[in-house]
């Protein structure tokens, strides 16, 4: 689990299942765009079915995946939507390789940000320069 600080989020507790899962998880073989129907999507699938039952996952994270809004160039589509307009519904959308490579890994672990730009981002907030739409799309 990665440490927390002021600008690194928390990674998402897991029950023992839900880390045996997780240990089953590979992020970097899944082939983009492909179902993975072997064990390690199997895997990934039943990891993601826990979490969305527990609630564990922060709701942030899920309105990234899940509203319009946040979809920026989306086309009026959240994400979830451009997977179902695809084809890939359901469940088949836990086992996908984008799915798991970029979604499951965020739900899981927060954004993975440099460094550097979480500590620039802080520095703008501590100091009450982020009320300005100006500056907000200059640090996008």
């Amino acid at each position: 689990m990665r440490s927390r600080n002021a600008h690194t989020p928390a990674q998402v507790s897991l029950t023992p299942e839900e880390d045996a899962s997780l240990h089953r998880i590979s992020f970097d073989v899944y082939n983009s765009g492909q179902p993975d129907p072997d064990p390690l999507g199997d895997a990934a699938s039943e990891l993601m079915q826990r979490l969305l039952k527990r609630n564990a996952i922060p709701s942030v994270r899920l309105r990234y995946f899940g509203d319009p809004k946040l979809n920026i160039g989306g086309h009026g589509r959240s994400r979830m939507q451009g997977f179902e307009r695809d084809g890939i519904t359901g469940e088949a959308i836990f086992r996908d390789g984008n799915f798991i490579k970029y979604y499951l890994k965020y739900f899981i672990f927060g954004p993975d940000i440099p460094q550097e730009s979480g500590v620039r981002l802080k520095s703008v907030v501590d100091n009450g320069l982020g009320s300005s739409g100006m500056i907000l799309d200059q640090l996008c």
